[in-house]
């Protein structure tokens, strides 16, 4: 028997977790031809990322304050 009487199961959320920058690991991104970090400062790649994440039917994207501006 159960301890928890008649509990239902809660949803499982999703939830991105971004930065405002070129990001604390750099390294390596210019290998790959599709990745975006050097386009932080592009309002659009933005939006794209945000519509990828509603498809992907994600919950939630939190942009995380940056200490500064990282240029690539």
């Amino acid at each position: 028997m159960s301890a928890v009487p008649s509990a239902r199961p809660r949803p499982l959320h999703f939830a991105a977790f971004v930065m405002n920058t070129t990001g604390h690991v750099i390294q390596g991104p210019r290998r790959r031809a599709l990745a975006r970090q050097a386009d932080f400062d592009d309002l659009e790649q933005w939006v794209r990322l945000a519509r990828t994440l509603e498809r992907g039917r994600f919950d939630a994207v939190f942009f995380a304050d940056a200490a500064g501006h990282h240029p690539p």
